[in-house]
């Protein structure tokens, strides 16, 4: 997933961590490709699962300095990142690898990412995605 300098919030720490999210999607676009994708699966997954629980604590504590509720689409963002990753774990722990479904995996969390940076962006009451 190409970075887009349309994403960024202007808090330096959510967009980095929003630049390692994409960044590692990629690595494991790439692996998936190179047929590679098996192996490091689980990997990719606890990753999600570490960062669903580190990033989401920054960016509310971001928004309480800067006065900002955290608002209904904010909140749904964080719901539905941690329902991608329950499912794609679950599925993985009942039936292991499969390749349709890592894909799948990619293809949600690009489309959350973009979803949730136009979530924090509305929080902070920043023109989403540049329009």
């Amino acid at each position: 997933m190409e970075w887009l300098t349309s994403f960024e919030t202007g808090d330096l720490r959510i967009d980095e961590q929003h630049k390692l999210l994409a960044k590692m999607l990629d690595e494991y676009t790439v692996a998936l490709s190179e047929g590679k994708g098996k192996w490091t699966y689980g990997l990719f997954l606890d990753f999600l699962d570490r960062y669903e629980r580190t990033h989401f604590g920054l960016e509310e504590g971001c928004l309480a300095d800067r006065h900002c509720p955290l608002n209904e689409r904010f909140i749904e963002s964080r719901t539905a990142f941690r329902a991608i990753v329950d499912e794609f774990q679950s599925h993985f722990s009942a039936n292991g690898f499969d390749v349709s479904n890592a894909t799948t995996l990619t293809k949600n969390v690009a489309g959350w990412l973009i979803s949730h940076v136009s979530a924090v962006m509305t929080t902070l009451s920043i023109s989403p995605l540049g329009s």
